[in-house]
């Protein structure tokens, strides 16, 4: 009887689980090593232990593979992992990581884990893990080492907050950090762009427990400011009224850039606005609709100065030869002037006051010869859109363009995952700007546009369809077999199956007849988006063939509770719906006029409009960033 014992393999492998698992991500190192050519960007300046620096990370890796004692394996892998990282070897590097467990960790080696696992997610961009690691790096012994590494630490630490889309805990960082950094008013516009980035109701809701003086005092400023954001000169009060009450802050004598020019708003705003549009001819009703949006909102804003000594009127000039009245120094007056019966371009000839602006002119025509200028004389804020490769010096545009939210519906497409797209508009010149618009934009968003089709007079809508999804196609196909075969073979058309989501260019009528036709041509679990132009505020009622389409339109458009919009509808109530957008685009043109020093000057300044959110490019265009909705029940309703 033998007294040899028989050895079972797998029990082994049970008892050795770790072992093998070390093994095998060896023997992946070595392969990742030999065919990894690519390398990541090092910061030499991060203070690491310099025993890694030296050190050879395959010889840690047998090291901790014959280890019995856990706290020292697990920190023997560490040094590892730091050694593929400072050698550029990512991969790697968060091949060894991801073998540690955190509970052999503790001091150092716990901040050194969680500050690799930081920089690894940075590179990668990964939001999960960037949340995994930043409450584990924000503790008092983080920072209690050299001024570099801290400064170091804390940009990282910005970064990822960046990332993971966490502005207001950024800022509150910056603030509780500020020791560190010298320069404070570069600290202090970083804080406000921060705080600027932080969504509202989060804003709102934040309550700061740590009782520190400064982010208490920024808090308070942010939140006033955005408060009062729709009103110009209750946001000039709120400042002032900040300033008296935190006269120490560090904010209060060295004011982010933004709020130095809101501080200089006495001398800078308009007191004289001219509305230059044609108020007669064909586009008569238009200018009339933007012109009764400017006074509501200039009413609404009277009546919130009525308190003050100011003195404001409203009068016409119809012709380029009326003397425009002159303002007193704290006086605001809104005049008319019809450019239809006069020549825009006299009005530069005219002796107007300081501080004036003109709103218009609204035909391209005007404007294109504007843009032939090196400036113009006065400043100008054109309601209409010419391409220009350089900016006029005070001449800015500012268009309701459909053709600018084809980016903006590409961006979403892309970021909904969506690159391949189908597209359907009318055969048209705007369908073909359309096209071209969007195209563009989806390729910028690393998106195609595998087919487009256009469509003509109503009985076209079908074929349209039909020839943006292949499925004329494949009945063709199943023509052909029964011909040649002679059997009289059923079949079932297919759509072509590489399109993501369809992008519509239409109006609510068409748009009303093209989705039951998608579905009609098998392509009904198909994502469908539209433009604005599919939210037909002309009619009370909705149609459930609607349902699914996801359109950008502007705040104003989709808003029920609106009270200016309530006035006008009641002022109003034969041209509401058919102008309600040109009402709107008064509403922000008296908005713009005396915030465009503030949205040139200050990059990523924007003010939330009737139209959109609105920002000023290099060109001197007036950008709109709009809101999503998706019909539900007919409806619109918004959506994130």
């Amino acid at each position: 009887m033998s007294n040899q014992t028989d050895i079972d393999p797998s029990n082994n492998m049970h008892r050795y689980p770790n072992m093998i698992r070390l093994v095998f991500i060896m023997i992946t190192l070595a392969v990742l090593s030999a065919c990894s050519t690519k390398k990541i960007a090092i910061d030499d300046s991060s203070a690491t232990n310099a025993s890694i620096r030296t050190g050879n990370p395959e010889q840690l890796l047998a090291l901790a593979n014959t280890s019995t004692n856990q706290t020292e394996r697990h920190s023997t892998l560490l040094r590892a992992a730091q050694l593929y990282w400072e050698q550029g070897f990512s991969a790697q590097s968060k091949a060894v990581i991801s073998e540690i467990d955190t509970q052999f960790m503790a001091g150092e080696d716990w901040y050194n884990y969680w500050l690799l696992t930081l920089d690894i997610a940075l590179v990668e961009e990964n939001q999960v893990e960037l949340r995994k690691a930043l409450p584990n790096l924000q503790s008092a012994a983080s920072f209690q080492r050299s001024i570099d590494d801290q400064r170091i630490l804390v940009r990282k630490l910005i970064q990822a907050f960046d990332l993971s889309e966490q502005p207001l805990q950024a800022a509150i960082l910056v603030i509780s950090q500020r020791g560190i950094f010298e320069d404070n008013d570069d600290n202090n516009e970083q804080v406000w762009q921060l705080l600027k980035a932080a969504k509202t109701q989060n804003l709102a809701r934040f309550e700061d427990t740590s009782g520190d003086y400064d982010i208490q005092g920024w808090l308070a400023l942010a939140k006033t400011i955005r408060l009062n954001q729709s009103r110009l000169e209750e946001q000039y009060q709120a400042l002032l009224n900040w300033q008296t009450k935190w006269e120490f802050h560090p904010a209060a004598n060295a004011l982010p850039k933004e709020l130095v020019i809101l501080s200089q708003l006495p001398q800078n705003r308009p007191r004289n606005i001219i509305i230059a549009l044609p108020f007669s001819g064909p586009l008569a009703p238009v200018s009339n609709a933007i012109k009764d949006g400017l006074l509501v909102k200039y009413f609404e804003y009277k009546k919130n100065q009525e308190n003050k000594p100011e003195q404001e009127s409203v009068s016409d000039h119809q012709s380029s030869s009326s003397p425009l009245q002159e303002p007193r120094e704290t006086e605001l007056t809104i005049s008319t002037y019809d450019t239809q019966t006069s020549d825009f371009m006299d009005l530069y000839n005219q002796d107007l006051p300081e501080n004036t602006i003109i709103i218009g002119p609204l035909k391209k025509e005007t404007l294109t010869m504007l843009l032939a200028r090196d400036e113009v004389p006065i400043k100008t804020l054109a309601l209409n859109f010419v391409a220009n490769d350089q900016a006029v010096k005070n001449l800015y545009q500012f268009s309701l363009n459909p053709e600018h939210e084809t980016a903006q519906v590409a961006e979403r497409m892309t970021h909904d995952g969506l690159h391949r797209i189908g597209m359907l508009a009318p055969e048209s010149d705007w369908g073909l700007r359309a096209y071209d618009a969007f195209t563009n934009a989806s390729q910028q968003n690393h998106g195609t546009v595998v087919e487009g089709a256009f469509y003509g007079a109503q009985n076209t809508l079908s074929a349209a369809v039909s020839k943006m999804l292949a499925t004329d196609q494949s009945k063709q196909r199943a023509r052909t077999v029964r011909q040649i075969t002679r059997l009289n073979l059923e079949s079932t058309p297919r759509r072509r199956q590489d399109i993501d989501a369809v992008f519509m260019v239409a109006k609510a009528g068409i748009a009303k007849q093209l989705k039951p036709l998608l579905a009609y041509h098998y392509a009904s679990d198909l994502p469908v988006y539209a433009t604005s132009q599919v939210n037909d505020l002309d009619s009370d009622t909705y149609t459930r063939d609607l349902n699914g389409i996801m359109f950008v339109d502007m705040p104003w458009s989709l808003s029920t509770s609106d009270s200016l919009r309530h006035q006008l509808e009641k002022h109003f109530p034969e041209h509401a719906s058919r102008y309600s957008r040109f009402y709107a685009m008064g509403i922000d043109a008296f908005q713009i006029a005396p915030r465009i020093e503030l949205l040139t000057q200050v990059e990523n300044s924007h003010i939330e409009g009737q139209t959109g959110e609105l920002s000023i490019n290099p060109n001197n265009t007036i950008q709109r960033h709009l809101r999503w909705a998706k019909f539900r029940g007919g409806k619109p309703t918004i959506v994130n």
